[in-house]
């Protein structure tokens, strides 16, 4: 498995690049290196390196840094592959059997070849999620923090592993540790530029997203807001509703399992809310593509394997249901016509996600799931 894990998506990634098509994703993650030193606005529009913008924060600037010195083919594959080692041994930690960890790897195979493709960075964020709660699990609050802060500051949405904080043991320290890494990595990037630069950036930061909402929630654009927001404005041609009334109930809906307090120190409890929380990122977030859906497959996959009874009819027909219309529903293996015209047009693969989400919000709130803890079993 480990084996497999690493060569289809790598092999998928290098083939593009040494076919001469551009991965300007990655133009535009070296981008915000080049242009953090250079001191130049990092949302702007660089025509002539690549199209489109960036929408990452400052933070990024480091992360990609160890990949802007080396051959473009290589640093392309090397940075994919970083992110799949980063998530394989994240796996590796669950306080599960190899069979499970090998389960869950195998159900993100092809979410992480589309990633591949794609030259993202959402395997990044599902990296440092299930990191995050590692590390609660292990009572590390400081690497804890640190791994939601990283999230935080370099997709902005990584702030959802705050939901976390309640299976924290010792809360005050925790609350301590996430302002001390907040701080810290705020103004890590003075290693290669200013102060004012860094406040300016963000600023800047803040600006672009604002932006970037706006062009997503256009009907027309069958690449963006591929989420439940996207389904039903676009299923409903409501291009004028605002988000919140779609958002804002789906917020409360996801609060609720936390009112089941005595099950916060629950690790299948646990589990199961960072599946509902990485679900949460993609299915109510204007900017998810296809390739977002890596986090959410990450979520799905967490909760398939961390069921006591995975493979009880309900559940399967529900994972199935996720790799059949979510996961291979916007790839090649689908004609264009039906890809573009009916599940990218209508937002369809947000369904089968969204179905295991208020499966498992339903479960964690009316306790309906086996409570039994799986530590290494």
């Amino acid at each position: 498995m480990n084996l497999v894990w690493y060569l289809l998506p790598l092999a998928a990634i290098a083939i593009k690049a040494l076919s001469g098509k551009p991965i300007n994703n990655f133009l535009i993650y070296k981008g915000v290196f080049y242009h953090t030193v250079a001191q130049v606005n990092l949302y702007d529009l660089y025509p002539s390196e690549y199209f489109d913008r960036n929408h990452y924060g400052i933070l990024f600037s480091l992360i990609i840094a160890p990949f802007c010195f080396l051959p473009p083919i290589l640093s392309v594959v090397l940075y994919q592959g970083a992110q799949l080692l980063g998530l394989h041994l994240i796996i590796r930690k669950l306080p599960i059997t190899m069979v499970r960890q090998n389960a869950m790897m195998l159900f993100l195979l092809v979410e992480n070849i589309t990633h591949a493709q794609n030259s993202q960075t959402n395997i990044l964020i599902a990296f440092v999620l299930l990191g995050a709660w590692v590390y609660i699990y292990s009572k590390k609050n400081a690497s804890a923090a640190i791994f939601i802060m990283v999230g935080f500051f370099v997709k902005l949405y990584g702030i959802v592993g705050l939901g976390l904080f309640f299976f924290v043991r010792y809360k005050i320290r925790f609350i301590a540790w996430l302002l001390l890494s907040f701080i810290i990595l705020f103004y890590l990037p003075i290693i290669i530029t200013d102060v004012d630069f860094i406040h300016q950036s963000y600023i800047d930061w803040w600006t672009e997203l604002k932006d970037k909402n706006v062009s997503n929630i256009d009907l027309s654009n069958i690449h963006q807001n591929l989420s439940m927001i996207g389904f039903i404005t676009r299923c409903l041609k409501l291009e004028t509703i605002s988000n919140l009334w779609i958002i804002l109930p789906a917020f409360v809906l996801q609060l609720l399992p936390l009112l089941r307090w005595r099950l916060w120190q629950n690790t299948v409890f646990q589990l199961h809310y960072l599946s509902s929380l990485m679900l949460f990122i993609v299915l109510f977030n204007t900017a998810t593509e296809s390739s977002t859906y890596v986090i959410g497959a990450c979520g799905v996959a967490l909760w398939w394997v961390t069921s006591v009874k995975p493979l009880i009819t309900q559940v399967v027909l529900l994972v199935l249901g996720v790799f059949i219309f979510g996961t291979l529903s916007t790839t090649d293996l689908v004609p264009k016509s039906l890809n573009h015209g009916f599940f990218r047009l209508y937002a369809v693969k947000a369904l089968p996600y969204f179905l295991v989400w208020v499966h498992i919000i339903k479960n964690l709130s009316l306790s309906l799931f086996d409570s039994k803890n799986l530590v290494n079993g």
